[in-house]
């Protein structure tokens, strides 16, 4: 017989738990994350990423400047080209607004000019967008396509069913595609 283990209550929505610490979550985190080595283990995951990329609770952005980014013609302030990266198309998806919002004027600092950068506030256990065309177009999504990698490198923990988000990331992501967990 399986003993079965305490039961663990998690709220239903812990959203707006981010939203409340999102403006000093950075500086709240970057010294512990330096002092354990989270970064480094950050950066090595998120350049395995290529093709059509999602990324989930994404939170305030942390991951974006290590991204082997395809943004043909389009200049970052170190004044590099970034002409064949493995990034083809980018969309960002987080719970909170505020986190999300965070993310989104990293990104847009970093990499100004740049289009197509898809940016969804959702609940990832939900039904995924289909990618957009690419990194460096406005508008459509390629109908019924899913993702050839996801990210996901701290969101677990703020959802209140992990299984059901970890079966949806499975099935918004291409046969032989990456999940970077």
């Amino acid at each position: 017989a399986i003993a079965e283990g305490p039961s663990i209550d998690v709220p239903a929505d812990v959203s707006h738990r981010y939203n409340s610490i999102a403006t000093t979550f950075d500086s709240s985190v970057d010294s512990t994350e330096k002092l354990i080595g989270l970064n480094r283990l950050r950066k090595k995951m998120v350049q395995q990423a290529l093709g059509d990329v999602c990324e989930v609770s994404i939170g305030t952005g942390r991951n974006l400047t290590f991204y082997d980014w395809d943004f043909r013609g389009i200049k970052d302030t170190g004044n590099r080209q970034y002409i064949r990266g493995k990034v083809k198309s980018f969309t960002a998806v987080d719970k909170s607004a505020e986190m999300l919002e965070i993310a989104h004027e990293k990104f847009s600092k970093e990499y100004p000019g740049v289009l197509g950068v898809r940016w969804v506030i959702q609940d990832a256990t939900e039904p995924l967008p289909a990618p957009p065309p690419s990194a460096n177009e406005r508008s459509g999504n390629k109908k019924g396509k899913k993702y050839d990698t996801i990210v996901q490198t701290m969101g677990i923990c703020s959802t209140s069913d992990p299984v059901r988000l970890l079966k949806n990331l499975g099935n918004s992501v291409e046969d032989d595609g990456r999940g970077i967990p």
